[in-house]
């Protein structure tokens, strides 16, 4: 709740500070200007979603950090009707120590079916287009934002060097930061400037964009993803541009016997609106002004009972004072919604992270003990790509080329010799073989004249 108050105060706060006339938030044309962003989680009022984006009450996350290679567009449905513009845009990037994607504030003739007709186009991929592109990513090699403007002639996607073709740009730190970044672009009678967290980015008096255009913005990433988490997207117009009549607004309450919320409109809006008219510069935040200050209105200044000469006065009197205090009424009744939708989002996001946790919590020691493990791996990595990368290993291998050689030469040559020699030296004489075979030669022969002679000496029987 604090965080929504305090983004809002301090586009209102910005606005009111980019010229000399108060400007005020167009929500026909913003994102963020009332919550929930999205009632449905499917569908944002007045914009077209192109892609897989997660919508929350309180943002919009373009590129969640599960998957790379995600291409998403966020397009308005209405051209802007506004010469005179501010645009203010609230985010957070988070990722891995390398960047691994970019993101795209886009005005164009065509909207979302500007360059492909996708939707999802970065000047990088997209066919010519007619309009502005503001890009955040870091494809010179440093974080950047750099704007672009095309006739619908150029086509960005196939020059060599497109960071090159930028009319303006600075370094700008928006990852990893632990906080919101915000990105202002301003275009009045005189003047083109765009704004970095607060800080002079660039600006040109050369530049004038015409109404009827589209507002929209687009985010791609590699395979390593970047986050990219959209927190509102406002577009601001000089106060009295687009104003309802106050006449209009008297009827609308007197017409309705409740207080309602203003269609189109935040509670901010209607502060800033009754500022100027009740000529009472304040330095406090819009919702502290609600609760803390009374902002009359026409009619309303205090005065003694002697003061009302005639019964007309009187009724006069006590008719504006009733009139605004149904006008307060109802600035309470439109705080009361949105912090009920304020509490409503939060629920629905303790409901979400609780299911989430359900059924995944790891036990610390666990986790330690991994972390331990990959801490171990991580260091012998480092170890080993240190070894190769400083180390000149070519004495080595030339040693261990001719040691092989020796080897080889080894085995081909001396091999053969050493075994003829074996068996030289250590194999039977020819002589002792040539013996043994007689003797056994003369044992048999001697054997069968004895077994002769005993057979002939034997008695021989007839029958």
């Amino acid at each position: 709740m604090k965080l929504q108050w305090s983004l809002l105060a301090a586009v209102a706060a910005a606005f009111a500070l980019a010229d000399d006339r108060p400007y005020e938030v167009d929500s026909d044309f913003s994102i963020g200007s009332r919550h929930p962003i999205s009632d449905d989680r499917r569908n944002i009022q007045n914009f077209e979603i192109f892609g897989t984006p997660q919508l929350f009450g309180d943002r919009v996350i373009l590129t969640p950090p599960v998957s790379g290679n995600q291409r998403v567009g966020v397009w308005g449905k209405m051209s802007n009707v506004h010469d005179e513009w501010i645009l203010t845009t609230d985010f957070r990037v988070s990722g891995g120590e390398r960047a691994g994607g970019t993101l795209h504030l886009w005005y164009t003739s065509r909207g979302s079916k500007s360059g492909s007709g996708t939707g999802q186009d970065t000047i990088y991929t997209s066919p010519p287009w007619d309009g502005l592109a503001l890009v955040v990513d870091t494809h010179t090699g440093a974080p950047q934002v750099r704007g672009y403007l095309n006739d619908g002639r150029t086509d960005y996607s196939k020059h060599h060097n497109p960071t090159s073709l930028a009319f303006g740009h600075c370094d700008f730190d928006y990852r990893n930061k632990g906080s919101l970044s915000q990105i202002k672009v301003t275009q009045n009678t005189n003047l083109f400037k765009v704004e970095v967290d607060g800080k002079m980015c660039f600006q040109t008096d050369k530049i004038r964009l015409p109404k009827g255009y589209f507002f929209g913005l687009t985010a791609a990433t590699s395979q390593i993803p970047d986050s990219f988490e959209l927190f509102n997207f406002l577009v601001g117009a000089p106060h009295g541009g687009y104003e309802v009549p106050k006449d209009q607004h008297q009827q609308q309450y007197q017409q309705q016997g409740k207080p309602q919320q203003q269609q189109g409109k935040p509670q901010q809006q209607q502060q800033q609106q009754q500022q100027p008219q009740s000529g009472k510069g304040s330095k406090k935040a819009p919702h502290e002004q609600v609760f803390e200050e009374w902002l009359s209105e026409p009619g309303e200044e205090d005065h003694e009972a002697m003061y009302y000469k005639s019964a007309e006065e009187q009724f006069t009197n006590l008719h504006n004072r009733l009139q605004g205090l149904t006008h307060h009424l109802a600035a309470i009744q439109t705080q009361l919604g949105m912090i009920y939708d304020t509490i409503d989002t939060l629920h629905h996001k303790e409901d979400q992270w609780r299911d989430e946790s359900r059924g995944s919590n790891v036990p610390r020691e666990q986790i330690n003990k991994l972390e331990a493990r990959l801490e171990v791996i991580e260091n012998i990595s480092m170890q080993i790509a240190q070894a190769m990368t400083s180390k000149d290993y070519t004495q080595h291998f030339e040693e261990l080329r001719n040691t092989l050689k020796e080897h080889h030469m080894n085995l081909l040559y001396s091999v053969p010799d050493s075994v003829t020699q074996v068996l030289a030296t250590g194999g039977p004489k020819i002589g002792m073989m040539v013996t043994i075979v007689v003797l056994v030669q003369v044992g048999l022969a001697v054997a069968y004249v004895i077994y002769k002679k005993r057979r002939n000496s034997s008695p021989k029987k007839y029958l």
